[in-house]
């Protein structure tokens, strides 16, 4: 036996099952690779393709079907009900007659009367009778009321829109009407006071109410925001004549 394992054919019979041994063992490794790898595409393809769940009594695994590619996205509802974008905030003029007296203008001056000067205009001038009737431009909640030094009686509605829109009616009478207060809710329309002369910067000017509006705390020309007929009564030839 001994010079069987050390003659010439015996050293190459060892030499060949060392290397069939290498050979077996390198196609093992690749065989384990590739069983590796079908199972993780496997995998992947499972979660496109459906979510797997397992049931808590059986354990038996199911698969729910659904095209994440081809699926619709949802789109956001309001109030619960059908998908509808967000109503916007309507607003009826602030007085039933008059004339645009003054313009918003916050960059070009414009002649105080009063103060015998030039300055910017923020807000509208309506011209209109004494004690003309004031009245809400849309729903909302009362949020100050206060007196200004130079004017006069003013109060403040948030109407509690998304765009935090708050309309200000300034030079109103002292006397207020009935129930507004700060924080009473009013309906568009409802009567908040008179047209006053409590305004000491614009005293000189014949009667009007002075309005203002801010969108986020920024101030906007109220006109943006009336209806195209509304606005008309407030510029037409003979539509308000003062003292008459």
């Amino acid at each position: 036996m001994a010079n069987f394992k050390d003659s010439e054919f015996g050293k190459k019979l060892k030499r060949l099952c060392s290397n069939r041994a290498v050979v077996v063992t390198v196609a093992t490794l690749m065989v384990a690779t590739l069983i590796i790898v079908a199972v993780t595409v496997s995998a992947n393809r499972s979660k496109l393709d459906g979510s797997v769940t397992t049931d808590g009594a059986t354990g038996n695994v199911t698969t729910e079907s659904k095209d994440v590619f081809n699926s619709e996205e949802t789109l956001p509802t309001y109030n619960g009900g059908e998908t509808e974008a967000p109503t916007k905030l309507t607003f009826q003029l602030p007085v039933s007659a008059g004339v645009i007296a003054k313009d918003h203008d916050p960059t070009i001056q414009v002649y105080s009367a009063t103060m015998g000067d030039y300055r910017v205009h923020i807000g509208l001038d309506i011209a209109t009778d004494d004690a003309e009737p004031v009245v809400a431009v849309a729903a909302g909640k009362v949020t100050k009321v206060w007196e200004d030094a130079l004017m006069g009686t003013c109060v403040a509605i948030d109407h509690g829109d998304d765009d935090k829109t708050v309309s200000v009616y300034k030079n109103l009478s002292k006397e207020l009407a009935s129930g507004i207060t700060e924080n009473a809710t009013v309906k568009a329309g409802q009567k908040l006071g008179v047209v006053g002369d409590t305004a000491i910067l614009e005293l000189a000017d014949e009667p009007h109410l002075h309005f203002e509006m801010t969108v986020g705390g920024i101030s906007v020309d109220p006109k943006d925001y009336f209806e195209a007929d509304d606005l008309a009564t407030l510029n037409e030839d003979g539509a308000y004549e003062s003292g008459k």
